[in-house]
């Protein structure tokens, strides 16, 4: 009873392969004839006809032919590994036929949609197949799947034509029979002949199914001439970037002489500007804490208080409206934070004031692009966003070819290139804010923001010449290295008005001012104006340097200010004092800003070689060439 087991146990094993190519045998190619015509610059014309016999209704016989060819061959003994990127062109068929591109395997569809077929059917095709060039200076050679190993359906004939360009040495000719991963070839049922620079032969028995047939021919090198070498049209890629490395180059050198920046020495902010102007024009860029800071402005001016109910809610009391001189934006932040009321609490402004500060800030740019009060030159603005945008294009598009050249799909292409430039155009984006921020930030902040930045750019560039380093090998680093240029150049392309300078310089000198003041001349400025610290404190918020100013004041006697009232009763310092108004700001900042998105996916193989072209090592069952099935 146990050996019955046994036995019953070992033929289900046995039977389920069986099993399997029974259900996959729906039809039986009964006659496959194919004739190859080899061109010297190593394509091959291949014309094929099959005798099907469908045994179950499909609509026709489809064709895989794969792209991508991961070959492995003995020379001299020693092992070649190469990958070949495969187009096949020129297809043509008697009848209705369709072909489509999926991943690594172009298909030929072979009969009518809407129409099922059962019993004998003949099909004739044709294609143009292109390995390119070997990229071998050791030998040529003509290396394809006769049959593929991937036919499901057994095949009773076939016979093969294979016209050859020029004389070769036909002790070379080499065959490989049976499944996958098998060398050498059944002599017995595998018959060939040379005749000149033709080669025939046919199979008199079964193919079973999932066995193949393919033939190694090596070659001398330079027997094939003007083939189509994958890294020759890699250049026009790079010759692309680097022509817009010029351009970039170009608009750098002609965007205007860079006026300097004078720093005086100064003790107030320029004439007339509120902090909002001067976070603006020492660094170009409106933020949120620029409009934020007009609380700390207005209160030093007499028209609103601040009053530190706890640690995080503040209530602004308003005194009185602002002056006729104040700015538009001004009065747009004022009139909402004081609609039909005198007072506001920092949680009623939650999800309210996204919209108000974002048309702050617009207000505030409007201003300076007004002629009279021009900070950065309009040419050099523009030129500026255009190399921005154009700084990563040779990188995407040494990145958008590579994976056409593995794909030989546009679609996926040009997608992952927009997918790349968008990214790349960001981080750009993001660096030339950071570099034009950087007069105005902390240290830590634009450190750590620098970092970010170079972190992002490194991932990027890593991730880009990673992909493409299978086709434009050591060429890879032009593109990259030409996008770093222009990166660097568009954070450095912007150029100043001659006021803009001048405008720069006197709030860069009052910034050295805040960081730099001696004690003497410190008590001398309160003596004249007990205020003076309170009326410096929201620009030296804009500029970064809020606990640098409040050091300052360590060994100077400076009373509260009259529109701040605090909830716990501690010792006034200035230092306590900058650090408590900058959280409140930040938190005020923070509400004023969130919204309610925010938050607050057969025939056997063994045998002995086939040939001296294989210097006794065989090739495994590799090869280019597909098989197919119905569908």
């Amino acid at each position: 009873m146990k050996k019955f087991l046994l036995l019953l146990v070992a033929l289900t094993v046995l039977l389920i392969p069986a099993a399997g190519f029974a259900a996959d045998a729906d039809y039986v190619i009964e006659d496959y004839r194919r004739e190859i015509t080899v061109h010297e610059n190593n394509t091959y014309s291949v014309e094929d006809t099959m005798t099907v016999d469908w045994l179950t209704p499909a609509h026709g016989l489809r064709v895989d032919i794969p792209t991508r060819a991961e070959i492995s061959r003995r020379h001299n003994g020693e092992v070649y590994n190469d990958t070949y990127q495969v187009v096949v062109s020129g297809v043509f068929a008697d009848g209705q036929y369709d072909t489509k591109k999926d991943g690594d395997t172009f298909i030929i569809k072979l009969g009518d949609p809407d129409i099922y077929l059962t019993g004998k059917q003949v099909y004739r095709f044709s294609y143009l197949f292109d390995p390119g060039d070997d990229g071998r200076p050791e030998f040529d050679e003509f290396y394809f799947n006769l049959i593929a190993p991937s036919w499901a359906a057994p095949i009773e004939h076939f016979s093969f034509t294979i016209n050859m360009p020029k004389e070769f040495d036909a002790a070379n000719v080499g065959f490989s029979t049976g499944s996958y991963g098998t060398s050498g070839y059944n002599m017995d049922a595998l018959k060939y002949q040379v005749d000149g620079t033709t080669i025939t032969g046919e199979i008199d028995q079964q193919i079973a199914p999932y066995e193949g047939v393919n033939i190694r021919l090596e070659l001398p090198d330079g027997y094939y001439v003007g083939a189509r070498d994958p890294h020759s049209e890699i250049f026009p890629w790079i010759t692309g970037g680097l022509a817009v490395l010029a351009v970039v180059i170009v608009l750098y050198l002609t965007a205007g002489k860079r006026k300097q920046e004078i720093q005086t020495v100064e003790f107030y902010p320029p004439e007339g500007m509120n902090s909002a102007d001067v976070g603006y024009i020492v660094d170009g860029v409106v933020e949120d804490k620029d409009a934020v800071s007009l609380l700390i402005y207005w209160a030093d001016q007499g028209n609103l208080e601040i009053h530190q109910e706890d640690k995080n809610n503040l209530l602004f009391q308003k005194l009185k409206d602002l002056p006729d001189t104040a700015n538009d934006y001004e009065r747009i932040l004022f009139d909402k934070m004081f609609a039909g009321r005198d007072s506001v609490r920092i949680k009623d402004m939650q999800y309210k004031f996204a919209a108000t500060i974002s048309a702050v800030e617009d207000r505030i740019k409007d201003k300076y692009q007004m002629e009279q009060n021009l900070v950065f030159t309009k040419k050099s603005t523009r030129r500026q966003k255009f190399a921005s945008i154009a700084a990563v294009l040779p990188a995407v598009l040494m990145f958008s070819f590579s994976n056409y050249l593995e794909s030989y799909d546009w679609f996926a292409a040009v997608f992952s290139g927009a997918v790349a430039w968008v990214f790349g155009g960001m981080f750009t984006l993001m660096l030339c804010v950071n570099v034009n921020k950087w007069k105005s930030e902390k240290l830590s902040t634009k450190t750590g923001s620098m970092i970010v930045n170079v972190s992002l750019f490194a991932l990027f560039f890593g991730v880009t010449a990673l992909f493409s380093m299978d086709s434009f090998g050591m060429w890879t680093v032009v593109p990259i290295a030409a996008s770093v240029v222009m990166v660097i150049l568009a954070t450095q392309i912007r150029r100043r008005t001659a006021r803009g300078a001048q405008w720069s310089g006197r709030i860069l000198g009052l910034k050295h001012f805040i960081e730099t003041v001696e004690a003497d001349k410190l008590k001398m400025l309160v003596e004249s104006d007990p205020k003076y610290f309170y009326s410096i404190l929201p620009y030296a918020y804009v500029l970064g340097v809020t606990d640098k100013w409040a050091k300052q004041f360590e060994s100077i006697a400076v009373e509260p200010p009259s529109w701040y009232y605090g909830y716990d009763g501690s010792v006034f310092t200035t230092i306590w004092f900058a650090s408590m108004i900058s959280n409140s700001l930040y938190y005020t900042q923070q509400n004023m800003m969130a919204t309610k998105s925010s938050g607050g996916s057969g025939f056997g193989g063994g045998g002995i070689g086939g040939g001296g072209g294989f210097s006794g090592g065989g090739f495994s069952g590799g090869g280019f060439g597909g098989g197919g099935g119905s569908w």
